[in-house]
């Protein structure tokens, strides 16, 4: 979850260090893909929804 000012798609100083920082969205792309037993997530900031699925290998 991202809050309502910020985009889901914007690199937040908040999530990772200071040359990996991640967006929401991609935050949660990253775990999917990651995790086996995540096929899907959502990432909201309140305000949108981003829907994010696994990436074929």
């Amino acid at each position: 979850m991202a809050t309502s000012g910020q985009r889901l798609d914007e690199r937040d100083c908040c999530n990772g260090d200071y040359n990996l920082q991640r967006s929401a969205s991609g935050l949660l792309q990253d775990y999917i893909n990651a995790a086996d037993h995540a096929l899907w997530g959502v990432a909201s900031n309140g305000l949108f929804c981003a829907w994010r699925a696994t990436t074929p290998v």
